[in-house]
């Protein structure tokens, strides 16, 4: 098949997750082409698994200090592009769109009557789940941002739904976990110089604070460190514990390699608020409003949890794909049911 995949780049968590389920689907003799929208994609990711690849604005929410700013993303909002690059996109070469939760796509698919999936943690909420109230704004959105014929949700349990298991990329986090004392930080919508100044005031503990720096740094016990996905996965397997947002990519590496989590969600976004009751739910992290010290060192002197050893999700999708049975909602079903079987 010749597949586009839709993929929104707010975050790294999308991107992470399409790319594993890209070049499965290559391996499976599918040619997949990438649209990618949202916040430019960060040159530490590699692209080359799509045949092509495009790069739109589109539709994304504007953070400030860990906030979701209405005024900001309102300001932001291209309508009139979103529009055009809507009409302006011509799916005929496509079998199948892919998506995940990414805008242009799932629009141009809709209005052009071409198959779409969407495969994402977005998804999930459409099963009784664990979850917060949903505004009339967050209802909006997870209802038309990215609308799609079909829906797979991926969640970090399967709450008797056909919810996959969250897809990680089992050959990059093919590392030599061990327990050092650094906590590594990935909250790129905070300020930095805030959670620098938080963290000082707890020498005792190490950090590793991940972000849009220019260059390595050190101040005082934080150590500042750019953006790269090898180093970052490498300091997630010898990591105390990961202290991030909610979003549901970076927990699912933490949950695989057997680190604990703190996770801060960013106020007003549906997802990651459900995202963190979940969290809790399960007992497999905590959550905190705001990174006070007393949380930070309350979490940092918790229990470690146990790995959680997800299958390859990514393989088990795209050989599902092949087998056509995909618009069969049983086959959704056992998917899912022989997925959950092998988490260890």
């Amino acid at each position: 098949m010749k597949i586009l995949y839709g993929i929104q780049t707010t975050g790294s968590g999308h991107l992470s997750r399409a790319l594993s389920v890209a070049r499965a689907l290559v391996a499976e003799g599918h040619q997949v082409d990438g649209l990618l929208s949202g916040p430019q994609a960060a040159s530490h990711w590699d692209l080359s698994v799509f045949h092509q690849c495009r790069e739109y604005p589109g539709l994304s929410f504007v953070m400030v200090d860990g906030k979701v700013s209405n005024l900001r993303t309102l300001k932001k909002l291209q309508l009139k592009r979103f529009i055009k690059d809507v009409k302006q996109l011509d799916l005929s070469f496509y079998d199948l769109v892919l998506n995940d939760f990414e805008p242009i796509s799932a629009w141009a698919a809709k209005r052009q009557k071409v198959s779409s999936i969407s495969l994402s943690n977005q998804a999930s909420f459409k099963y009784p789940v664990p979850q917060v109230s949903a505004g009339i704004a967050d209802k909006f959105v997870m209802k038309y941002f990215a609308p799609c014929k079909h829906y797979i949700g991926l969640g970090w349990h399967h709450f008797d739904s056909p919810i996959l298991p969250p897809i990680v990329d089992t050959q990059a986090l093919d590392l030599e976990v061990s327990e050092q004392q650094h906590v590594l930080v990935y909250l790129p919508y905070d300020e930095a110089k805030k959670l620098i100044q938080n963290f000082n005031q707890v020498p005792e503990i190490e950090f590793r604070l991940y972000g849009h720096f220019e260059q390595k740094d050190w101040q005082h016990n934080v150590t500042i460190c750019p953006l790269s996905r090898d180093g970052f996965l490498k300091d997630l397997a010898s990591c105390k514990g990961l202290i991030t947002n909610a979003g549901f990519a970076a927990v699912s590496e933490a949950f695989y390699l057997g680190k604990k989590v703190l996770v801060n969600p960013i106020a007003g976004q549906f997802e990651q608020e459900s995202n963190a009751k979940i969290i809790e739910q399960l007992g497999l992290g905590q959550a905190a409003e705001e990174l006070s010290v007393e949380a930070i060192i309350h979490w940092y002197q918790s229990a470690t949890i146990k790995p959680m050893k997800y299958p390859d999700v990514g393989s088990a999708f795209a050989q599902w794909l092949n087998d056509e049975d995909w618009q069969n909602p049983e086959s959704l079903i056992r998917l899912a049911q022989n997925l959950w079987v092998q988490v260890k």
